[in-house]
């Protein structure tokens, strides 16, 4: 996997996060019909953008990769 996601626990907790292309092209589709400059899918990528503006990038990291950890 490109991803390094290679365990199948990490495969089924990634599942958990990820969108399909559709949900993610309806909401392409949405954003750029209200004429949005840059459009963001998923509550949790919502989150980890934010979370950019509040805290350090290396804690951000940090939270992320333990999404995927036992």
């Amino acid at each position: 996997d490109r991803a390094g996601m290679t365990t199948k626990e990490m495969q089924q907790r990634a599942a958990k996060f990820n969108m399909t292309s559709e949900e993610v092209a309806k909401s392409a589709v949405a954003g750029m019909l209200q004429k949005k400059a840059e459009i963001i899918p998923g509550l949790v990528n919502k989150i980890s953008v934010a979370l950019t503006y509040f805290v350090p990038k290396w804690l951000t990291e940090k939270i992320a990769a333990r999404l995927y950890e036992k």
